[in-house]
């Protein structure tokens, strides 16, 4: 006779069970099917959600940053820049100042650009001091010369022009260093400024 430990080996096992001299009798034992607790499955489903919340929780700290960055530029870029005015420098400054760069806010609060720069390509860099741009739709203009700066309009109070006719690319980035926009041009005859992509 079979003994009972090979129940448990999940194969089925033929029983001879003695009758007769002259016969056995024989009948076949299923596998025997495996129990499982209640419990077990209650316990792996809320392991199971546990993790899942902790995952969602790591990758929530790990993308904050960069997502912020990114609602905060779609909300404050450079609009435009006229990076080669017209007319003669007479050296009063004039024409300088008509060489300017602005900033749009179109998020529902207004932005405090303390900190906030502006650069080009060779690395000339303008910082803002404490300055609101208004919200939906605000305008901030730089300006590349001299003067008083206003709600509305700041002064780089550089002495030459900033922006290459040529091609440059306009960086504006928060008070952390992250870039928030770019604006970039290339040579094109008889154009003086240039309006810039929403998604450069």
């Amino acid at each position: 006779m079979t003994s009972l430990p090979g129940l448990f080996l999940g194969r089925s096992r033929t029983i001879f069970l003695p009758g007769r001299a002259d016969e056995e009798s024989a009948f076949d034992i299923p596998a025997p099917v495996k129990i499982v607790h209640p419990m077990g499955g209650i316990m792996r489903r809320t392991v199971g959600i546990l993790t899942a919340v902790a995952i969602g929780v790591v990758a929530s700290l790990t993308t904050a940053a960069p997502a912020t960055a990114r609602a905060e530029a779609s909300e404050l870029r450079v609009h435009s820049v006229q990076y080669h005015p017209n007319g003669l420098d007479d050296g009063s400054g004039a024409l300088l100042n008509r060489e300017w760069l602005q900033l749009i806010n179109r998020s529902k609060q207004a932005i405090n650009l303390r900190g906030y720069t502006v650069h080009n390509n060779n690395g000339r860099t303008y910082r803002f001091g404490d300055v609101v741009i208004p919200a939906n739709g605000g305008r901030v203009w730089l300006r590349s010369g001299s003067g008083d700066d206003t709600a509305r309009t700041v002064y780089w109070n550089n002495g030459g022009f900033v922006w290459n006719v040529n091609g440059d690319k306009a960086f504006l980035r928060n008070r952390k260093g992250q870039s928030l926009h770019t604006c970039s041009w290339s040579y094109v005859k008889g154009r003086d400024w240039v309006r810039c992509p929403v998604n450069p």
